[in-house]
This record gives C-alpha cells, structure tokens and sequence, in this order.
C-alpha cells in the first residue's frame, strides 16, 4: 500500500520581507495604482496577507 506524502503549504510569514516574487508582482502591479495604494498593500502584505487579500482591502479602503 503506497502512502501520499503529505505537502505542506507555506504559510505568509507575519512581520518578515516580502519575497521576491512579492516584490515583482508589485512592481507589476504599481504601474496602474497610486503610491499610497502601493503603500498600503506593502503594509498589509508584510503583516501576512497575500496579494489578492491586501489588494482587495486597499481597494475598499482607498477606492483605487
């Protein structure tokens, strides 16, 4: 009987740097929002949350 390995998820490290591939996608991404979007979403990405998390925040709070 062959067992599956289990994979583990990563999970955002709270408080820590943002990764590289962080740092490309929001460079990416600064090309059609603001600086204090950017800001924002940097903000909320090094406390943990992804992208599409921050980004749908800093869109409800800041509109852009």
């Amino acid at each position: 009987m062959a067992y599956k390995t289990k994979v583990k998820m990563s999970k955002p490290v709270r408080g820590g740097k943002l990764s590289i591939q962080q740092k490309s996608k929001l460079k990416e991404h600064s090309q059609h929002h603001t600086a204090p979007h950017m800001a924002m979403m940097k903000k909320k990405m090094r406390a943990g949350k992804t992208f599409s998390k921050a980004h749908e925040e800093t869109k409800m709070k800041l509109g852009c």
